[in-house]
Order: C-alpha cells, then sequence, then structure tokens
C-alpha cells in the first residue's frame, strides 16, 4: 500500500482538486492522510465529505509547520511505500502506478518521476533525463534529469522514519532532509510526467519570517560533494536576492565558499545550453 501524505494550510481554493486526483487514481491501494496544520479557512468542511472513503483519513494538529505537518504523516503512515503531496498540487491518473512500476523495475527504494510545472493552465514538462538508475543524485537534480521533489517521489517508509523533518526549518525544510537521503540511497527515474505543479497559488518570493529557520542560513558546505555544493551555491544565491537586508550576513557565513558562485555561473549558462538542447530533442523524438 502507499501512502499519500498531504499537509494542509488553508488550501479552501485547492485542496478539493488535490483529493479528487488522489481518488482517480489507476492503482487503488492506498491511503490518503491530510493532516490540517490549524487552517483557519473552510479547509476542513471541504475535506469532511471525503471521510466516506475509508482509506481517506483527516488529523487536525495546532500549527506548527509542513515539517511537522509531514513528520505526523510519516509517523501514522501505514504503508510501505509513501509519497507527499502539496495541497497546491495534483497527481496525474496513473502516478502511483507507474512509480511503484519504476521501483520495482529498478529494485529501488526511491522512484522518481517527471512533472509539469503549471501557470496559468500553460504546462512546461520540467526534467530533461533518461530512464533508469540515477548516477550521481546531485548531479541529476542540478543539470534538471531528474528532480524528486513532492508529488513526484516515492518513498520506503522505512527511509523517511529515519530522517523526519527539521521542525525548526520553515522554508527548504525538505531539501535537508532530503539532501541526507540522497546521499546514501540510489534513486531510479523514469520521464513519465506523474504531477503537476501548481504556481498560480504559489508565492515564489515568500521568505521565511524568522530568517534562521529558513534552510539557506544553516547549510553545510564542508565535506559535500561538488555537486551538492552547486546546488547549495545557488540556494545561497537565491538567499542574497531575497534577502538583501541579510546580505552581509550570508556572506560572512560562507565566506570560504564564496569562490563557488563564479565557478556556478558559468556551470550554470552551460547546463541551460544543454537542456535547451535535450528540450528540442525531446519534442522532436515525440
Amino acid at each position: 500500500m502507499i501512502s499519500v501524505v498531504v499537509p494542509v494550510y488553508n488550501k479552501q481554493n485547492s485542496i478539493k482538486r488535490c483529493i479528487e486526483s488522489v481518488l482517480k487514481q489507476s492503482y487503488i491501494s492506498w491511503e490518503l492522510l491530510l493532516i490540517d496544520d490549524g487552517s483557519t479557512d473552510n479547509s476542513a468542511k471541504i475535506i469532511q465529505p471525503y471521510l466516506k472513503d475509508n482509506r481517506i483519513h483527516y488529523y487536525h494538529k495546532e500549527n506548527g509547520g509542513v515539517s511537522s505537518a509531514r513528520n505526523m504523516g510519516i509517523l501514522k503512515a501505514k504503508g510501505e511505500w509513501i509519497i507527499f503531496l502539496d495541497s497546491d498540487d495534483y497527481f496525474l491518473q496513473n502516478c502511483l502506478e507507474i512509480l511503484l512500476n519504476v521501483v520495482a523495475t529498478y529494485k529501488t527504494k526511491i522512484g522518481v518521476g517527471n512533472y509539469f510545472q503549471e501557470c496559468a493552465s500553460k504546462r512546461m514538462r520540467m526534467c530533461v533525463g533518461k530512464e533508469g538508475i540515477v548516477n550521481n543524485n546531485f548531479r541529476a537534480w542540478y543539470m534538471m534529469d531528474c528532480i524528486p521533489r513532492a508529488g513526484t517521489a516515492l518513498f520506503c517508509a522505512s527511509i523517511l522514519k529515519e530522517h523526519l523533518f527539521d521542525e525548526g526549518l520553515s522554508r527548504y525544510e525538505d531539501a535537508k532532509s532530503l539532501f541526507e537521503i540522497m546521499r546514501i540511497h540510489s534513486m531510479a527515474y523514469t520521464p513519465c510526467p506523474v504531477m503537476v505543479y501548481s504556481l498560480d497559488d504559489l508565492c515564489l518570493s515568500r521568505k521565511a519570517k524568522n530568517i534562521h529557520a529558513d534552510y539557506i542560513f544553516g547549510m553545510e558546505f564542508s565535506q559535500k560533494s561538488f555537486w551538492e555544493r552547486m546546488i547549495l551555491i545557488q540556494l545561497l544565491k537565491q538567499g542574497l536576492r531575497l534577502y538583501p537586508d541579510h546580505k552581509n550576513e550570508l556572506i560572512s557565513k560562507y565566506e570560504k565558499f564564496m569562490y563557488l558562485t563564479k565557478i556556478e555561473g558559468v556551470l550554470n549558462f552551460i547546463c541551460r545550453i544543454i537542456r535547451k538542447y535535450k528540450r528540442c530533442f525531446l519534442s522532436i523524438s515525440k
């Protein structure tokens, strides 16, 4: 069985679509855990009719952030496999079936699918990798060959129970735990899209109210691989743009590694060209 964990916080405009996408799955052996993190809107009222399906479970908790909601879902999950889904987003119909086939085919504990990014009803396929076991997890992420974000990645439940989310973080909290997992576990990837990541209700420039609750202010570069460092540098650059009042603090904290920003800039330019040609090739080969 697959446990689908969905944190919910004031998502009355999108939670119905999210739940419906789980109900429409071709693979039917699942449970849906809706973790209400102290919503104050009509989310609970919208969810209520769906609880007639005994596969759907609703839990209300005091607001503690998305990490605490996901951790509650992990601990309550009964499935051998767990996948997260944000309440803004939604699965494509064959998502669970495709991801189960991937882990079965390649005998891994993590299966990852491609996804669409959607804005104003326009979709763009995001990843450009080939099917199979990922050779270098961090390089694949950086190159956008395979991105194990919420909604695309199926995990063996035991892995997540060993790597619970840091509840002290409120931004990029998933990156910290996911990087820990990616350092030690192999992933299998399929280019088949399995979900839609919606930008319509997303505030991309959202800052953490407490900057030290943002993973960007607590990253560790020491003893990390080159490709993991390149991803961390991307996050650092984002932090420098997002928190101009704390620019000097970030530069001071990561002073020893600031030289990597120039390397990442050149590498990013090259990778954008490579991705452009990969997307052209994929379009032609369809």
